[in-house]
């Protein structure tokens, strides 16, 4: 997984900026896209005032840049998640902020996630 993908990971809603940057294309191309139901990245939200919301998964995104699955790209995911947390947790075991038995807890909890 590259660093932008990383990068894109960290949003709960990817903004369509950081889309637009990924896909090499404009912010305006993106929510054209999106709301003609064109760019299957995520969904437009209109509020009463008709102002548009425009709510775009990473999963979704990286997938379409890829062209890996969806649900592959879900597992890759959710890998480097867990991946990291392990990382977190062996930095706090190092640095004593945890002792082993409390490391092997918050291991099997992240594993088991």
């Amino acid at each position: 997984m590259s660093d932008k993908e990383k990068e894109i990971l960290k949003y709960d809603n990817v903004p369509v900026r950081v889309a637009a940057e990924y896909l090499n294309v404009s912010q305006a191309f993106i929510r054209w896209q999106m709301k003609h139901n064109e760019l299957l990245i995520g969904c437009v939200k209109r509020n009463p005032q008709g102002k548009c919301r425009y709510y775009i998964s990473p999963a979704k995104l990286i997938s379409y840049k890829t062209g890996k699955d969806y649900n592959e790209v879900k597992e890759e995911i959710s890998f480097n998640v867990k991946y990291e947390q392990l990382i977190k947790l062996k930095e706090l075991l190092d640095k004593d902020i945890l002792d082993k038995e409390e490391f092997e807890q918050e291991k099997r909890k992240i594993l088991n996630s």
